[in-house]
């Protein structure tokens, strides 16, 4: 056999073995996120950013400004496991889920008040967009939102 055959050959079973051990690993990490999603708690009011795979800046500075209202003005709530702070990629496979729960078609901010692991009330707040990269107007929204929400909440 000819050199230039050998190594066609060589060539064409690299690229096979590669090809097999991407799509191996590829089927494997699919399976892994469908089996290991975000579970919110069971009691409580949650606050969850909810954003895409790819995050631009308004995104970040939506998650920015909601994790430090909630840290700062609701940090005795966050230590009582009264409130809680989330951070999911509806994007990934197994969050997939949270689309059609609270209605997402974009990244947002959604305050769920659980109770014995279910959602009693929900709200979206996909005005915070009408406050991007306002901070004062942004803490001022957020504060009243999740204030509203948490006086009915009942410690876990």
């Amino acid at each position: 056999m000819s050199l230039a055959f050998n190594l066609t050959r060589y060539a064409l079973l690299t690229l096979v073995a590669v090809s097999l051990g991407a799509w191996s690993v590829r089927m494997w990490t699919s399976a892994h996120d469908r089996t290991s999603g975000d579970v919110l708690p069971a009691d409580g009011l949650v606050v969850v950013n909810f954003h895409g795979a790819v995050r631009c800046n308004g995104c970040r500075e939506i998650g920015k400004e909601a994790q430090a209202v909630v840290e700062t003005d609701f940090g005795g709530d966050l230590k009582s496991g009264r409130m809680n702070w989330r951070v999911i990629n509806f994007e990934a496979p197994a969050n997939k889920h949270f689309i059609q729960d609270y209605g997402l078609t974009t990244s947002t901010l959604v305050l769920v008040r659980r109770e014995h692991s279910r959602d009693v009330e929900w709200q979206r707040l996909d005005a915070v967009w009408d406050h991007l990269f306002d901070g004062p107007a942004m803490r001022s929204f957020l504060k009243q939102h999740i204030t509203q929400l948490s006086s009915k909440t009942v410690a876990p």
